[in-house]
């Protein structure tokens, strides 16, 4: 839950957001509408109870690294 709303708060991880997924996430509030979507969640409190959706998150999260990873080599 922490890790997610660290993550919406980066630049980085809402540019990410927008050019592989096709999410208008300028803001953080943005951010966190899209990762709830993506994960079927209310709230990303969520995250820590709903299995599902915490899979879903640490898909998303490792894809997010991987891309960085790239984009800053």
């Amino acid at each position: 839950t922490a890790q997610a709303a660290i993550r919406c708060a980066e630049p980085h991880f809402r540019e990410y957001l927008a050019i592989e997924h096709g999410k208008d996430t300028k803001t953080k509030e943005e951010a966190a509408e899209a990762i709830r979507k993506m994960c079927g969640i209310a709230s990303r409190t969520e995250l820590s109870t709903n299995h599902k959706a915490r899979v879903i998150w640490k898909m998303l999260d490792d894809e997010f690294q991987a891309w960085k990873a790239l984009e800053h080599a």
